[in-house]
């Protein structure tokens, strides 16, 4: 029975660690297929203030969606307080695992540009939500930087 208990503790263990990542994995391999940079924005979507000014002002706009569609895949690293709001154990676990890796100081909002590897691009200044425009031109200027 021990040897049971133990064997199904293993299996999810080990299917929890072969899920992580997967949404940045996933984004990665669209990002080198369709020649992309990925955004990994860390945010607390239902209790921090500059996140919800970031997703209104930026990240819903036409403009920014329009240029994200072309040129960018979006992944948002979630860390919301309300139940309501609950993440789920995988994505929850998913979440910690990026941020260990990319935001092991836990600012949120945090938004970095990767390229198709992971690499980091640039991070952006997210303690003043700045307008769509403004935020595309920034991103287009580190992308044309990494290139060079």
């Amino acid at each position: 029975m021990k040897r049971l208990i133990f064997g199904i503790i293993v299996l999810v263990s080990l299917s929890f660690t072969l899920q992580s990542g997967t949404q940045l994995d996933q984004a990665k391999i669209k990002a080198a297929i369709q020649n992309k940079a990925i955004l990994l924005v860390f945010t607390g979507s239902d209790w921090n203030k500059n996140s919800k000014k970031i997703n209104e002002n930026i990240l819903l706009s036409d403009g920014f969606r329009s240029y994200a569609n072309d040129n960018l895949e979006i992944v948002i690293i979630d860390f919301p307080k309300l139940n309501k709001n609950k993440l789920s154990e995988a994505q929850s676990f998913h979440n910690k695992i990026v941020a260990e890796k990319y935001n092991a100081t836990m600012q949120i909002p945090y938004l970095l540009l990767l390229d198709e590897k992971g690499k980091v691009i640039s991070v952006y200044n997210t303690n003043k939500a700045t307008d769509a425009s403004t935020f595309i031109n920034q991103i287009k200027h580190s992308i044309d930087g990494a290139k060079q």
